[in-house]
C-alpha cells in the first residue's frame, strides 16, 4: 500500500513539473518556485480523486482509451524525432566517464547502481494486475497474461524510446543545463528543431501521466480497501466501506489522497525529501516481490503452492533461478537506492529514502501493536454475492 501511494506521488508530480517547464520555456525570465509545482500537483491529484469517485463506473472505457493514446503518442514522438533529427554531437572520449564519476563516487559501479533508480521507474507498478485478481474471471490465466504483456510492452517501448532519444540528442550539455527542469523537453526540441513540436510532446506526456495516475489511484485505494476489509489497519470500519451509489471505496480513495497531500507539502520544504518518498515506491515494490519468492524457495516450490496444472509455469530450474534473482535484486535495491547520488553529501543532495522507510516501518509496527495484532486474522476472500 505504501509502495503504490509513493508511485501515485511520483506520477502526480510529472505533469506539475512539465507545466512549469512550459512556462519557463516560453518565458525565460520567469523564476519557478516550489509552490508553483505544489499547487498544480495538488490540483491534478484532486481532479483525479473526483473522477475516480464520481465517474469511474460510468467511464470504464477510459483505460482502453489511455492505453491506445499512450502507445500512439510513443509512436508519434519516436518516429517524428528520428525523422526530423540531424545528430552531430561528438562527445569527448571521457564524457561518459565524467557523467558516471561526476557524482563524486570513486567507483563508477556504485555511481551506476545508485543511478538505476531513474530507469527502474519505468517498471514502477507492474504488479497492478495482481491486485485485481479477486475481481477477474479466470484470474489464473488472465493475470499472468496481463503481467507478461506489461513487461514485454514496457521493455520494447522504453528500450526503443531510449535509443531513439539518445540518437536524436545533438547537445547533451544543453540537456543537462536546461532551465526548464524537464530535460526531455530540450531533447525533443533538439530532435524536432521545433519549439511547438516539443511543447506538443510535453502536453502528450502530461496526458499520459494523468491517465496513469487514474489507474494508480485506483490500485492504491484497492490495496487500502483490501487491508481494511481484512481488519488489518486502523480505521478499517470506514476504509472497508464501498459507496452504495458510486460503487468504489470512497474512504480508501480519500485516505490515499490525504497521504499524497501531506507528501506534497514536503515538496515545499525539500525536493530531496519529496524525491525520497518517490524512491521508496521502488524499494518497497521489490521487497514485496522478494517475500513471496523467498517463501516459494523455502517451500522448495512445492506443488502445494504451485499446482502442476497451473496455466503459467516455468521449468523447475528456471523457476528457482527467477526467484533467486528476484531476491538478490531486491537486496541490491534496498542497499543502493538508499545511497546519495552525489558526493560530498549536503542537505539538498542527501538521500532520505532510509529515513522515509524507517517512518513507514514505524507506522506499520504501531498499527500492528495498537490494532492489527488483535483484529487481523488473515485475508478474507469475498463471495460473489458480497460484491
Amino acid at each position: 500500500m505504501f509502495s503504490w501511494i509513493a508511485i501515485c506521488t511520483g506520477i502526480a508530480i510529472i505533469p506539475a513539473q512539465c507545466i512549469v517547464g512550459i512556462i519557463v520555456f516560453y518565458n525565460p525570465n520567469f523564476t519557478p518556485q516550489p509552490w508553483h509545482s505544489f499547487l498544480i500537483y495538488q490540483a491534478i491529484n484532486g481532479c483525479v480523486l473526483l473522477y475516480n469517485i464520481t465517474l469511474l463506473k460510468r467511464s470504464l472505457w477510459i483505460h482502453d482509451v489511455s492505453f491506445f493514446v499512450t502507445l500512439a503518442s510513443f509512436l508519434v514522438i519516436t518516429i517524428t524525432c528520428v525523422a526530423k533529427s540531424s545528430p552531430h554531437y561528438e562527445p569527448s572520449v571521457n564524457v561518459w566517464g565524467t557523467f558516471l564519476n561526476g557524482s563524486g563516487w570513486s567507483s563508477g559501479g556504485v555511481a551506476f547502481l545508485t543511478g538505476l533508480v531513474t530507469p527502474n521507474y519505468m517498471y514502477a507498478g507492474i504488479d497492478g494486475a495482481l491486485h485485481l485478481a479477486e475481481e477477474c474471471i479466470d484470474a489464473a490465466i488472465v493475470v499472468p497474461r496481463a503481467l507478461m504483456s506489461t513487461l514485454i510492452i514496457g521493455f520494447v517501448t522504453s528500450f526503443a524510446f531510449m535509443i531513439a532519444m539518445l540518437y536524436c540528442t545533438s547537445d547533451l550539455d544543453a540537456v543537462v543545463a536546461s532551465n526548464t527542469g524537464v530535460p526531455i523537453y530540450e531533447m525533443w526540441r533538439q530532435a524536432t528543431h521545433s519549439n511547438t513540436a516539443a511543447t506538443v510532446f510535453i502536453v502528450l506526456l502530461c496526458c499520459a501521466a494523468t491517465f496513469a495516475l487514474i489507474g494508480a489511484q485506483q490500485t492504491a485505494s484497492r490495496l487500502t480497501w483490501s487491508l481494511a476489509r481484512d481488519r488489518a489497519m486502523m480505521g478499517s470500519h470506514w476504509l472497508s466501506q464501498i459507496h452504495s451509489q458510486c460503487q468504489v471505496p470512497v474512504w480508501g480513495l480519500i485516505f490515499n489522497f490525504a497521504v499524497m497531500f501531506i507528501i506534497g507539502c514536503v515538496y515545499l520544504g525539500s525536493s530531496s525529501a519529496f524525491n525520497a518518498f518517490i524512491g521508496t515506491g521502488l524499494v518497497l515494490q521489490h521487497i514485496s516481490y522478494a517475500f513471496p519468492a523467498a517463501l516459494l524457495l523455502y517451500r522448495k516450490r512445492s506443488e502445494t503452492w504451485l499446482p502442476r496444472d497451473r496455466s503459467f509455469r516455468l521449468p523447475g530450474f528456471s523457476g528457482f533461478a527467477v526467484n533467486i534473482v528476484t531476491i538478490c535484486f531486491a537486496i541490491l535495491v534496498l542497499v543502493f537506492y538508499d545511497f546519495p547520488t552525489l558526493l560530498p553529501v549536503s542537505g539538498s543532495s542527501m538521500n532520505y529514502t532510509a529515513a522515509v522507510l524507517g517512518v513507514m516501518a514505524l507506522c506499520g509496527i504501531l498499527n500492528w501493536v495498537l490494532y492489527a495484532r488483535k483484529k487481523y486474522h488473515g485475508p478474507r476472500l469475498l463471495q460473489s454475492s458480497e460484491w
